[in-house]
């Protein structure tokens, strides 16, 4: 049955535009390939519409829609029909060119992949659910701390605001490789467990980083708790679910305090020092040792990046004066000529980060980690954030004995 709707649509055209860009509609090309059609492009509502490979306004479409063998398959739910079909008439777009895939033919081609996905991904979520909980401690409140080092850094940094509110000790569920950031804070009540998120792959197709993030947020806002008890485990609410309260704050920490009922706006950061391993003093001898080091960070997981042409120009400068630079980036894409690059962990980056000449990095975690370094670190702030720079600055979220260097770039 399935086999036989997919060859009554796309028996028609040669050729085919995809409405929309979502998981079913990847698949729905795929499947057009399958059957002999030629893809040609995704189509997207001018409001929703992102300027992206293989993706076209539906009000530009009529210069594509020139010939009877070229339709536009559209499989979205009844409820959007009329917008769409009051879209084609007003763009004055050949109708005769859509097929409109109905709720019947829908359900034949998807239901057995639906069910599929529900009970993978619904096995996903139930063992990721249950690593998170096997963590948590009856006499403590459980934070369990999800997002990147930097939300990490200031959750902690949190940890005796939250006792006092909540009358109970804080006890702190890290992914594998942050405890680091534990040891960097002096806290010793924390646990690590394997997470690798709620999203099945499938789920994660067409997404960036930062979309996958905030999906794992919603959905993990869904699973635990907003507000600190005892004995269970609690999360800060994410930012995208919140956009009201995260558009009154004043700064992350702000944010971050606020979302478990607690008035502050700026941290005192106590830090100590990391052990640096053996590996990483062999890496800094060979370098010339610590003061000839310059960090460089050009990665950031959550903002814009900064621009290579501002890197190249940084490099260039410091290699001038007779400094080793390294670069830390796990994107290739990111690497920077002319720099040097190390395989350490991350607790090794922040030894590192700590003894270094000095730090060069985007607005990241990192920046948080390192925020003690003073006038030595210099962060990056991409253009696209300036009107939220005071939300996003070191420098006003933590009270530190020396101002960090921070810059926009225009």
């Amino acid at each position: 049955m399935q086999q036989n709707i997919l060859e009554s649509i796309f028996s028609k055209y040669k050729k085919v535009y995809i409405f929309g860009k979502g998981i079913k509609q990847r698949r729905l090309a795929d499947l057009a390939i399958e059957h002999g059609c030629i893809f040609l492009g995704f189509v997207e509502s001018d409001e929703y519409y992102k300027e992206e490979n293989e993706t076209i306004r539906l009000s530009q479409m009529a210069q594509f829609l020139k010939a009877a063998d070229i339709g536009v398959v559209v499989s979205i739910s009844n409820i959007h029909y009329t917008n769409i079909k009051k879209q084609i008439a007003l763009n004055d777009l050949p109708y005769g060119n859509f097929y409109f895939i109905s709720n019947s033919e829908r359900r034949i081609i998807w239901g057995e992949s639906d069910r599929k996905e529900y009970f993978e991904n619904y096995s996903i979520q139930k063992r990721q659910f249950d690593e998170v909980n096997s963590a948590r401690r009856d006499n403590c409140i459980n934070v369990f701390c999800h997002q990147h080092m930097g939300d990490t850094f200031i959750l902690m940094g949190l940890k005796k605001l939250i006792e006092k509110k909540y009358g109970s000790p804080v006890h702190y569920i890290l992914k594998k490789g942050h405890d680091c950031i534990a040891e960097l804070c002096g806290i010793k009540e924390y646990s690590t467990i394997d997470y690798y998120g709620f999203l099945a792959e499938n789920e994660q197709m067409g997404l960036n980083k930062r979309e996958i993030d905030q999906k794992n947020g919603g959905i993990i806002e869904q699973l635990f708790s907003r507000i600190p008890y005892q004995g269970i485990v609690s999360v800060s609410s994410y930012a995208r679910r919140n956009r009201e309260f995260a558009s009154e704050t004043e700064t992350l920490v702000d944010f971050r305090a606020g979302s478990f009922g607690i008035n502050c706006n700026k941290l005192e950061p106590k830090t100590y020092l990391i052990e640096p391993t053996e590996n990483l003093i062999k890496i800094v001898d060979s370098l010339g040792g610590w003061d000839k080091i310059v960090l460089i960070a050009p990665e950031a997981r959550s903002n814009p990046q900064v621009s290579h042409d501002y890197w190249s120009i940084i490099v260039d400068g410091l290699r001038k004066q007779g400094l080793t630079v390294v670069c830390n980036a796990i994107e290739e894409a990111n690497q920077l000529p002319q720099t040097k690059t190390i395989d350490v962990s991350l607790r090794d980056l922040i030894a590192l980060g700590q003894r270094c000449h000095s730090i060069y990095s985007s607005r990241s975690g990192l920046c948080d980690c390192l925020s003690s370094r003073g006038k030595s670190l210099h962060v990056y702030y991409p253009k696209e954030i300036e009107e939220k720079f005071d939300y996003y600055s070191i420098n006003h979220n933590f009270y530190l004995n020396e101002e960090v260097d921070e810059i926009i770039c225009r």
